[in-house]
């Protein structure tokens, strides 16, 4: 998969495609370290340094990457891109205090991952008091407004 210089497509959008590709099948992986320097990504794709930032900083805020000042950017583990993704929909009010998530499978299916990646990322937003569970019935929103995740 490359980039298409010339295709309808704006470039960011396809490096961004890249390196997700790349991180699903494992090339970018978290106990890696970090993915290749901006310099780097440059240098490969042919493409401006402002053009890889558009591209990380979109990954960012899919969850898929985390950017640390001075040490790199780095593939986040599927258990917190599931557990951020669930705690953008309550904050946006698409799972809302006191009503049920939906299933693991279910929830599992939509993000393509295993039903052990879901499981543990509800087992960290229930230890961080987001969310909680009731034995035969599901996992619910918590009505604590301030339930915050850990980084």
């Amino acid at each position: 998969m490359g980039i298409d210089l010339l295709g309808p497509d704006p470039i960011y959008r396809q490096l961004a495609a890249v390196i997700r590709k790349r991180v699903n099948d494992g090339t970018y992986a978290p106990e890696r370290g970090p993915i290749p320097s901006e310099a780097a990504l440059c240098e490969e794709f042919g493409v401006s340094r402002n053009t890889v930032r558009s591209a990380v900083r979109a990954l960012n805020e899919e969850h898929v990457l985390r950017t640390v000042m001075g040490r790199g950017t780095f593939v986040n583990p599927i258990d917190r891109r599931i557990a951020a993704v669930i705690v953008d929909r309550i904050s946006v009010g698409t799972y809302r205090p006191g009503r049920a998530l939906p299933s693991e499978a279910a929830l599992a299916k939509e993000q393509d991952v295993g039903r052990d990646s879901v499981r543990s990322a509800i087992a960290r937003l229930t230890e961080d008091g987001v969310l909680h569970t009731v034995e035969g019935q599901g996992t619910f929103v918590s009505q604590r407004e301030d339930a915050a995740p850990h980084e």
